[in-house]
Parts: structure tokens; C-alpha cells; sequence
């Protein structure tokens, strides 16, 4: 894989210069920045926020996944904290999104949601063009042309962009940076969030009280609307813990007390979701992202059946009927292959290979554009059930090794309605006609 750090690394390593390292499988490799010696006890390293790792073809000539951690062995937000290790494991790039809304987290011993307790956040770019709006307006003091860094307001915070981003959230240590902060609890600890689009309807996650933490609390961020169906293990939570977010009222923040609960928790609604949970004590802390999804956000899928009269996307088509697939990809592609002669079914099933294609048009999802790509002709499928028709793109700014990836177009496929009657003689044609079930009951 190629490593490029966005600082000085401690065995040397400069900023900006991509630097290749070979990995077997089950190895890891470490890369530490470069201490900064001030001769007190404010002394750190460099911060590596920035640093860029992308797996390339190997002896075998594949690009092979990987896993990857940031963090420290002993951050300190803030002058006087006493520090804190942290590791986090990193979404993928292709998991980003474009919506996030934040709220800071509790810090008290009675679950007030409007105690004033203000974290950090870095909202990270992959495209320094990327318009990136904090409660609507534009942000602006891009670093190392990578993140912005922001203490959140009171109550939280609607971050959105026109391309991908991601947010880390970083709670402070219990009684530094501000004074209102006097004899509450926790360490510092850093969190990544999912985004809006990566949200889930049911988790089920693990809290522990053990190494000195006395409080747990949940954050769950739910649609306003799905509110009612909110329940943790199993029951709503009090209408004291729940409020309108104040950045985007079509959002709530609940807020779930695990205190002294080790064991597994669920948190299940009708609308989907994103939450996280923090452990606090008078010197720990813990903190993680709950239910975590890592969809391929690069690409969505539709269908629309050829006969139909409807402005509505299609959900599902039936056996035998005529239906054109739809991919939409977040970049130009320069080649696409629709691989049908996977799919059992379909007809025609010949594979298409097409070169610069030419989208049908564009489309706005969640503020982000994506290109609208079909092979414009009608398929059928000869049996029912659920499909997937695999397509491989390739385009310039897909951001692998190989600049491929893949996607598929789901496909529903219900029998239809069946004609199952009878209808009585018809001598004139005024005469009355009698539709009769075959289990011979009147209709």
C-alpha cells in the first residue's frame, strides 16, 4: 500500500511524499508522528490528521483491502488534561456522506439534555472544493487542505456538503478548556459519526461500567416523525430525554442513561437512525459509534417499468414484464459493464461493455450530484424473486488502486395478477355478464 503523511513521521518520513510498504496478510504497520520536545509537560507530536493510505496492486497484481486505526497513545485537548489513549477505526472513503447532525455529550449525573457540555468536531474533506455548510453557512479555514475544526454549539450542529465529508467528535478531558466544565466527568476520547444516509432501524451494541466508568449514555439522532416507535431495550424513553434538534427540526435527539447496565442493549425504530455511546468516570472515559454502517455510498439503483404511467420510482416489477435498469454513480464513468449473463432470468442476457458512456442525466441526491447511466433498452425476468445485476465501473476519481469498482442494480420480481375467473355466456350485448371465481363463490 502507499503511505502519504500529512506530517513528519518519527523514522523520518516527509510530508507529502507517498512512500510504499508491503503487507502479508494478518501483518499491521504503524506510523507514529514525529515528537515535539517543548522541555515541559505540554509536550506532543505531530498531528497526522491528513495522512492518506491506498492500497495498490501487489506481487499477485491485486489491491487488497485493509483495515485502518487512527489515534493516540495519550491525546490532550486541552492545556492540563491528563491524557487519554484512543484508537478508532476509520470509515472508508466510500462510506462518507454528505449530512451529519452532532450533538454534544452528556456530562452529568442525571441524564439533562440541557446541561451545556461543548465537544470538538474535524469535518474532513476529500475534495478541498467541497462546499461544506455548518447550520447553512459556509465554513470556511480549510487545514492542511483536509478538515475544519469546530467546538460545537450549544445543542448541536447540521453539517452538510456538495461532495463527501466525515466528522469526528472529540469530548474533552472533565474539568479543562472551560470553566463551566468545574467538576464534571470524563477524559478525552474521539468518536467518527455516521452520516444521515448511513442510518440503521435496529442495533444491538454492548455497555460496560468496569475500570472506573459511572455513567453511559446513548446519543440517538432519529427523525422527528419516528419519534414514537423510538424504543431502547424495548421501552420509549422518557419525553424529559427527547428534544427537537435545533439545527434541523425535522430531527430529534434522544438521550438513553445505561448506567449500571453491563450487558447488551437494542435501540429499534421504524425510521432509521445513527447513534453513538460514551462511558464516563471522574478519570476514563469510552466512546463509540453505534450500529456503524459502511455502504457504498458512491452509487444507488433504480428501476422503472416500461409501461407504466407513474412519476414514482418502481419498487418492484413483475415476471414476463418489460423494465429498464438504472445505475447512478457520483462521478463520470469511462466505462461501464453490465454483467447480465450473471443474473438467472433475464433475458436478454448477453453482458454489454460500454466506453464512454453518456449519462441520461443528472440527479441531486442528499446535495450530492450523481450521473444517471442505462443501457436503454427493456429486459424481462422469467421467474420471481429478488436480483441483483452486478455492473463494474470504472471512472478517473474513483479512489482505488484500480479506479473500478462495483455495484449492482436490485430488481424485485413479483408474479403479477393472476386472471383467475369465469364469465357467463354473452348471447347480446346488452345481456348481463356473471364473473365467477374458480372456487365457484359470486364476485
Amino acid at each position: 500500500m502507499e503511505i502519504t503523511p500529512s506530517d513528519t513521521t518519527k523514522n523520518g518520513w516527509l510530508p507529502g511524499v507517498t512512500y510504499t510498504v508491503n503487507l502479508n496478510k494478518g501483518e499491521s504497520f504503524n506510523v507514529f508522528g514525529k515528537a515535539i520536545f517543548n522541555g515541559n509537560a505540554d509536550s506532543a507530536s505531530k498531528d497526522m490528521t491528513g495522512s492518506k493510505v491506498v492500497s495498490v496492486p501487489g506481487n499477485d497484481n491485486k489491491c487488497h483491502p485493509f483495515a485502518l486505526f487512527s489515534g493516540s497513545g495519550g491525546i490532550r485537548l486541552c492545556r492540563g488534561d491528563g491524557g487519554e489513549g484512543m484508537q478508532q477505526q476509520i470509515f472508508p472513503a466510500q462510506a462518507w456522506g454528505t449530512r451529519y447532525l452532532t450533538h454534544h455529550t452528556l456530562n452529568n449525573t442525571n441524564t439533562n439534555i440541557n446541561a451545556t457540555f461543548r465537544n470538538y468536531y474535524r469535518i474532513c474533506v476529500q475534495d478541498p472544493t467541497t462546499v461544506v455548510r455548518k447550520n447553512g453557512v459556509v465554513m470556511t479555514g480549510l487545514i492542511k487542505n483536509f478538515f475544519y475544526e469546530h467546538m460545537d454549539s450549544t445543542g448541536g450542529d447540521y453539517f452538510e456538503a456538495d461532495k463527501p465529508i466525515m466528522v469526528s467528535q472529540y469530548t474533552p478531558n472533565k474539568n479543562q478548556c472551560w470553566a463551566f466544565n468545574q467538576n464534571q466527568y470524563g477524559d478525552p476520547e474521539m468518536i467518527y459519526l455516521s452520516p444521515i444516509e448511513q442510518g440503521q432501524k435496529s442495533v444491538l451494541f454492548y455497555t460496560s461500567s468496569k475500570f472506573g466508568i459511572d455513567y453511559v449514555y446513548a446519543n440517538i439522532t432519529v427523525p422527528t416523525a419516528g419519534i414514537g416507535s423510538l424504543l431502547v431495550d424495548g421501552a420509549p424513553l422518557p419525553a424529559a430525554q427527547v428534544k427537537i434538534h435545533p439545527n434541523n427540526p425535522a430531527y430529534s435527539v434522544a438521550f438513553a442513561n445505561l448506567t449500571n447496565a453491563d450487558a447488551q442493549h437494542t435501540i429499534t425504530s421504524d425510521s432509521a437512525f445513527t447513534a453513538i455511546v460514551n462511558g464516563i468516570g471522574y478519570f476514563e472515559s469510552y466512546g463509540y459509534n453505534v450500529g456503524a454502517l459502511i455502504n457504498n455510498l458512491n452509487f444507488y439503483s433504480t428501476i422503472k417499468n416500461t409501461n407504466s404511467t407513474s412519476t414514482q420510482v418502481d419498487t418492484f416489477t413483475c415476471k414476463n414484464t418489460p423494465v429498464r435498469l438504472f445505475v447512478k454513480i457520483a462521478q463520470p464513468a469511462t466505462s461501464i459493464h453490465w454483467k447480465l449473463s450473471q443474473v438467472p432470468g433475464i433475458f436478454p442476457n448477453t453482458d454489454s461493455i460500454i466506453a464512454n458512456p453518456v449519462p441520461v442525466f443528472s440527479e441531486l441526491i442528499n446535495g450530492r450530484t450523481y450521473y444517471v447511466y442505462s443501457l436503454q433498452q427493456d429486459f424481462t425476468f422469467s421467474t420471481n424473486g429478488t436480483f441483483y445485476v452486478p455492473v463494474v465501473l470504472s471512472s478517473a476519481v474513483i479512489q482505488n488502486c484500480s479506479q473500478v469498482d462495483s455495484a449492482s442494480v436490485k430488481v424485485v420480481v413479483k408474479p403479477g395478477p393472476v386472471a383467475d375467473f369465469s364469465i357467463s355466456a354473452l348471447n347480446c350485448l346488452k345481456d348481463t355478464i356473471q364473473f365467477t371465481h374458480l372456487n365457484h363463490n359470486r364476485i
